[in-house]
């Protein structure tokens, strides 16, 4: 926030486009607070600049949210950290992925969406060092 001067105006139209963009994504729970990191506004106590905002500060929110969905399994997450394209005429339209799977149970044959680009496919197999499984799942 002290890169736009402390501008409501412009944390309500940066709250406006993710709200729109996690809509898109289904996300049901989120919380918008505005911060200054660098100065500490927001963060452990109440920023005396920004009195148009009448919330709780991040680490009051980052105590006290339960979070239950990795718990229970739900809400499919997997931060791609690498993509595998084979350089082999055999297989030239492979796509794989890897990274570690951080939220949700993944199986066999389930649709997957692949953002920022809204691409969609369904799951064909999970491999782990030549290893093929019907699940993958955080531990």
């Amino acid at each position: 926030m002290d890169m736009v001067d402390y501008d409501k105006d412009r944390y309500e139209s940066i709250k406006e486009e993710i709200t729109c963009f996690c809509s898109r994504i289904e996300i049901p729970d989120i919380r918008f607070i505005p911060i200054s990191a660098k100065l500490g506004d927001n963060i452990v106590n109440r920023s005396k600049k920004m009195d148009w905002y009448d919330g709780p500060t991040l680490l009051h929110v980052l105590e006290n949210t339960l979070v239950m969905s990795d718990y229970e399994r739900v809400n499919c997450r997997f931060p791609v950290q690498y993509v595998i394209r084979p350089q082999d005429d055999k297989y030239h339209d492979f796509r794989g992925y890897s990274g570690r799977v951080a939220g949700g149970i993944f199986k066999t044959g389930d649709e997957v969406f692949v953002l920022p680009f809204w691409h969609n496919h369904q799951d064909t197999n999970y491999s782990h060092m030549k290893r093929k499984y019907r699940k993958h799942f955080l531990l």
